[in-house]
């Protein structure tokens, strides 16, 4: 590899900081129509990943339960941009787990 190739992080330094940003701005980073089951997908999607790998899921019961509701179809945008916010501590612990994945030798 030549000496001024760089590799990018894909998680970065902060996973709390990118949990933040999705939750924020989730049309962005997930593509549309938001939803809350979209943002919930994504979420379980990362930790199957961490699970393929051998690695303990970072999440609790709790946050199984939260990422498994099905709340009612055709609310209001408002509504769901709520409840994604809910999942903020949840990507940000699927983003830690796989910062330490990336991380390790």
């Amino acid at each position: 590899m030549a000496d001024d190739h760089v590799v990018a992080a894909l998680v970065g330094d902060d996973p709390a900081a990118l949990a933040r940003g999705i939750v924020r701005h989730p049309g962005m980073h997930m593509g549309g129509p938001v939803t809350f089951e979209r943002a919930a997908a994504h979420a379980m999607g990362v930790e199957m990943a961490l699970i393929a790998t051998d690695r303990p899921s970072p999440l609790t019961q709790e946050d199984t339960a939260l990422l498994m509701e099905r709340p009612d179809t055709g609310r209001a945008t408002e509504q769901e941009l709520a409840d994604i916010r809910r999942l903020e501590p949840i990507l940000a612990k699927v983003f830690g787990a796989l910062g330490q994945l990336l991380d390790a030798p």
